[in-house]
């Protein structure tokens, strides 16, 4: 086995292994270390390439779901597994195929009850596009000397509260997991904010399902991508805030998880479950894995499971290479001031993504999402969500004739300008005017009132009930 020590995004710095010299106990907040290696022997997997078509929808085999021609690796993976000709394996509801790259060029792996087996070739009849074999299924292979690139597979050690376990990169999911909080040293680490942390410090390692949107332009896919890609909601699941008031918030991981149980790494599903249900209006308490499933695909999304937990065993074997590549580093942090010489290059290709990803977010529409169906009317709070930096207004509106009822001389109830945050979004607290407070407090009727909300020439809008 091979061991790799990985680098910090940010900084190029070797990551220290010193989680496995000093007790669990003394881990105060996750820590990711990874490995990764190849096994010789064995029997071949069938390896396709998937080319997707440059418009419209497609499947990408004969009897999978239909996808958007820009549908993400993960989206393809998961339409596959709608195939019964390929499958999904019930227990950890990974399908039988890993998908990796971007559209329109993907390399399709078959795994599980598909692995190391010959696939029929009219399993891969994507009905748009093309597909092709690159090699064959279930050949016996042998290297005395060397070691074959195509099985490869890599490991994450993850430890927290003094818990420690390892992953296994399975579930085909690798921009985003858990953040490596002890990469960068404090100092660096307190200068950066919790969008930074999140962009720059993630790993592949995954301990939560997810519900990624099959197609961000229908209603379902937007509520999806406004969950999942929304810096306030990350934070929000992750409770750090509450817990630690002193220190900045210092998030765990890049997603929020599509599951009714915590992975045992001091999180708490009390904050994900909340959130998902408010953007989404699906409540995961109590859902099993297939129900979770079920209920991601039904508001229109791709369900991705976490990342398969390694036995003890492989956490002895893991723990045992890692110790092996210690003796080396000091050697290696002397080759430090040569590596850093590639880091201008990075920075601009970091640049270059962070320019093309605002430009894909002043695009964003105009959105409002109330914080719930019935809310205090002392403070009702609603999500904004549009073009990053946008200054949108939001003003409550009441009927014409509640607004008489109340002998208020305006419908409007309340009113608020606020900008919206980088990533695109912000929350919003619209408390009533004087006028409007001192009439609804000696109101005792049903309160329903319009959220409506301006940016420009865009608008939009949302209806809910204010309760005493």
């Amino acid at each position: 086995m091979n061991v790799h020590l990985r680098r910090s995004a940010k900084y190029g710095l070797p990551v220290v292994l010193a989680v496995f010299l000093i007790p669990a106990a003394a881990i105060a907040h996750p820590t990711v270390y990874s490995t990764s290696g190849h096994l010789n022997g064995g029997m071949t997997n069938e390896v396709w390439t998937l080319t997707a078509p440059t418009t419209g929808t497609y499947q990408p085999s004969a009897n999978a779901a239909v996808i958007p021609f820009d549908a993400p690796s993960q989206v393809v993976e998961w339409a596959l597994g709608k195939d019964a000709a390929i499958g999904v394996n019930a227990a950890t509801r990974l399908p039988n195929v890993l998908v990796t790259g971007a559209a329109p060029s993907f390399t399709l792996q078959f795994q599980g009850a598909r692995g190391k087996v010959d696939v029929a070739d009219a399993v891969v009849s994507p009905t748009a596009g093309s597909a092709a074999k690159v090699r064959d299924g279930g050949i016996a292979v042998s290297y005395p000397t060397s070691i074959p690139a195509d099985q490869s597979y890599a490991r994450y050690v993850v430890g927290s509260d003094g818990y420690a376990a390892v992953l296994t990169e399975a579930n085909g999911l690798a921009q985003n997991g858990w953040l490596d909080l002890a990469q960068n040293p404090g100092t660096y680490r307190n200068s950066e904010t919790p969008a930074q942390w999140l962009t720059l410090g993630v790993t592949g390692a995954q301990t939560h399902a997810t519900c990624w949107p099959v197609d961000p332009a229908t209603a379902g896919g937007a509520k999806l991508s406004t969950l999942d890609t929304t810096d306030d909601n990350i934070l929000a699941v992750q409770n750090w805030k509450k817990e630690h008031p002193a220190d900045p918030v210092q998030p765990f991981w890049n997603y929020v998880p599509w599951q009714s149980s915590g992975a045992g790494f001091g999180d708490t599903p009390d904050q994900w479950i909340a959130t998902v249900k408010a953007v989404t209006g699906v409540d995961l308490t109590g859902m099993s894995v297939a129900t979770a499933a079920a209920a991601c695909e039904a508001v229109g999304g791709a369900y991705v499971p976490a990342d398969t937990a390694g036995s003890h065993i492989e956490q002895a074997f893991t723990a045992d290479q890692v110790t092996a590549a210690v003796a080396p580093l000091t050697a290696r942090i002397d080759g430090l001031t040569a590596a850093n010489q590639g880091l201008t290059a990075q920075v601009a290709a970091l640049t270059q993504s962070l320019a093309d990803a605002s430009a894909a977010n002043s695009r964003r529409p105009l959105t409002v999402a109330i914080g719930g169906r019935r809310m205090p009317w002392t403070s009702p709070a609603v999500m904004v969500t549009g073009a990053p930096g946008a200054r949108v207004s939001v003003r409550t509106v009441v009927s014409k004739a509640l607004a008489k009822r109340l002998r208020l001389k305006s419908r409007v109830v309340g009113s608020v300008s606020k900008p919206l945050t980088a990533q695109g979004a912000v929350l919003v607290t619209v408390k009533p005017t004087k006028a409007a407070s001192k009439a609804l407090r000696a109101f005792h009727g049903k309160i329903r009132v319009t959220y409506i909300v301006r940016s420009g020439s865009a608008s939009a809008s949302a209806t809910g009930t204010l309760v005493h």
